[in-house]
């Protein structure tokens, strides 16, 4: 993969990144405007979906931050964050 398609990926996949902690975001505040029993499990399924974001954040950092010989196996793993983060925000899981 080129510099310049590297560059691309990483802008696209840091968008996509900001748009999953809005919604991340938004499941809390929904937990909080909720009643008592809602109200704990919307915020154990927020935190949740929290833990399973910053575990794509920390990914895709080292994936901006891999060299071209490691990007692709640093893409990958990436990849795998995200699938995981997609499927908990979604409900897919």
């Amino acid at each position: 993969m080129s510099d310049v398609d590297r560059e691309a990926y990483r802008q696209k996949a840091e968008a996509e990144l900001d748009r999953m902690k809005a919604e991340v975001d938004a499941a809390k505040a929904r937990a909080k405007e909720a009643g008592a029993d809602a109200r704990i499990r919307l915020g154990e399924q927020a935190d949740e979906m929290e833990s399973v974001w910053e575990r794509a954040r920390a990914r895709f950092d080292e994936m901006a931050e891999a060299g071209e010989d490691a990007f692709e196996d640093a893409r990958e793993r990436f990849e795998g964050a995200w699938d995981a983060l997609t499927s908990r925000v979604t409900g897919d899981d």
